[in-house]
């Protein structure tokens, strides 16, 4: 395989990890973040519908995105936390 850059496929040292290459807690920690975002886009959202409908424009847009942003940093306060042994 090929690389950009010339044409140069960089080799790693035979001890030396495989560079580009997450380890489970950065996984575990980027999907945090995702989720926070997430939690927040998906809440929000269901808010705005919920606002458009019943004519309560922002009140519920707010609130909604204000508990997606409450869930999304309890569920980042848990994955950042050291389990439990």
């Amino acid at each position: 395989m090929r690389d950009r850059f010339f044409g140069l496929t960089p080799r790693p040292a035979a001890d030396e990890k495989r560079p580009g290459r997450l380890s489970p807690e950065q996984l575990q920690l980027a999907t945090a973040g995702l989720e926070l975002g997430g939690g927040i886009l998906v809440f929000a959202a269901i808010g705005y519908g919920l606002d458009r409908l019943l004519g309560t424009w922002p009140v519920l847009l707010v609130t909604f995105a204000l508990l997606g942003l409450a869930g999304g940093l309890y569920r980042l306060i848990k994955a950042v936390q050291p389990p439990d042994k």
